[in-house]
């Protein structure tokens, strides 16, 4: 299976290269579906290893195209949306009579102090 993995990825370069010759280096995977499943079930299982069907090389791969993209909404996240929720909350809690009042404060505050902490920690005078 190695072999023919090594002889896939080859010519695929290669025909990618005689295309678009003026490109960057083309990642190829070659992944064997059948074999990852049976790693599921051990009376089913081969010789083979998880890391030499290509599944969590092409995994991995994908994980770091995404990463900028899933930082960049956490960070959205953290700088608008969930600031914005524990204010509407606190303003809920200190402008109207509401059960609980000062557990739903106490329980606010937390997040507000670690945010704290981050931006401090993060922020460059």
């Amino acid at each position: 299976m190695r072999l023919r993995n090594k002889d896939v990825t080859k010519k695929t370069m290669k025909a990618y290269e005689s295309i678009n010759p003026n490109s960057c280096h083309l990642r190829v995977f070659c992944v064997s579906n059948q074999e990852y499943r049976k790693l599921k079930y051990v009376d089913k299982a081969g010789c083979i290893k998880a890391s030499e069907t290509g599944i969590p090389q092409l995994r991995t791969f994908a994980l770091q195209l995404a990463a900028p993209t899933i930082q960049k909404h956490f960070d959205r996240r953290m700088e608008t949306s969930i600031p914005s929720f524990i204010d509407s909350v606190d303003l809920w809690c200190n402008k109207q009579p509401v059960a609980n009042a000062e557990q739903i404060l106490a329980a606010i505050n937390a997040p507000r102090e670690v945010r704290a902490i981050i931006l401090k920690r993060f922020t460059y005078d």
